[in-house]
C-alpha cells in the first residue's frame, strides 16, 4: 500500500513561520484552535530555559500536528510533525530562507548574508542557525519516525521547525537540533514541573 502525504510547503510551512500573516488567518489552516496541552509532544521543552508551555492543533491537510512553543510565555517557535507521512523533500535553501526571514522580522536592519549562517547535517535531517543579539535563530527539518513500511517512504522529513529564542537555551543551537525528539511517557513529570 502506498501511504504518501507530499505536504506540499504553502500548506504547513507557510501557515505559521514562513510568512507574516495574523493570527485568526492562521487559524484557518487547522481543524480546531490551539490548545494548552498537559503533556509534551516533543523534549524541545528539556532545552529551552524558562520554558512556559506549549500549544496544539491540528491541521486541516493531513495529519500534521502543529506546536506552538513559549518561553517565559512569550511564543519563540513552532513546529510541525506529520503522524502518518511525511513532508514533500525540502532544501537546504528553503532551510536557510526561513532563518534569514525570522532574523529580518526580529531585526529588520541586520545585513548577515544566508552563506553566513551555520549549519547542521545528520544523516538526512539539516538546520540552519545564527546567533545575534542575545537571540538564536534556527530552522530544521529531520526523519523522527522509523522506516514506514511504504514502498514509496524514502526518509523524507516528517517534522520540521522554526525558532526564534531570545530568554536562552540549555544547549547550542546546533544541539538542540539535533536533540529535539517526540517526547516519552518519562517526559511527563519534567514537562509538568517546566509549566508550573
Amino acid at each position: 500500500m502506498r501511504r504518501s502525504l507530499f505536504v506540499i510547503g504553502a500548506v504547513c510551512i507557510l501557515a505559521i513561520g514562513g510568512c507574516e500573516t495574523t493570527e485568526e488567518q492562521q487559524q484557518n489552516y487547522y481543524d480546531e484552535p490551539f490548545k494548552k496541552v498537559e503533556k509534551p509532544h516533543t523534549t524541545a521543552f528539556k532545552y529551552i530555559k524558562n520554558f512556559s508551555g506549549q500549544t496544539v492543533a491540528m491541521g486541516q491537510v493531513g495529519d500534521v500536528r502543529t506546536i506552538r512553543y513559549y518561553q517565559g510565555g512569550n511564543f519563540v517557535g513552532w513546529t510541525q510533525f506529520v503522524l502518518d507521512g511525511w513532508f514533500k523533500e525540502f532544501t537546504e535553501d528553503e532551510t536557510k530562507e526561513r532563518v534569514m526571514g525570522a532574523l529580518k522580522r526580529k531585526l529588520p536592519n541586520d545585513d548577515t548574508p544566508s552563506q553566513a549562517l551555520s549549519t547542521y547535517r545528520n544523516h538526512g535531517d539539516f538546520g540552519a542557525y545564527t546567533e545575534k543579539n542575545g537571540c538564536a535563530f534556527m530552522s530544521f527539518y529531520k526523519r523522527l519516525k522509523g522506516p514506514s513500511g511504504y514502498d514509496n517512504d524514502y526518509g523524507a522529513p516528517d517534522f520540521v521547525g522554526l525558532f526564534t529564542i531570545c530568554g536562552g537555551l540549555t544547549v547550542t543551537p546546533e544541539k538542540f537540533m539535533e536533540s529535539i525528539d517526540q517526547a516519552a511517557e518519562s517526559d511527563a513529570a519534567a514537562f509538568t514541573n517546566a509549566t508550573k
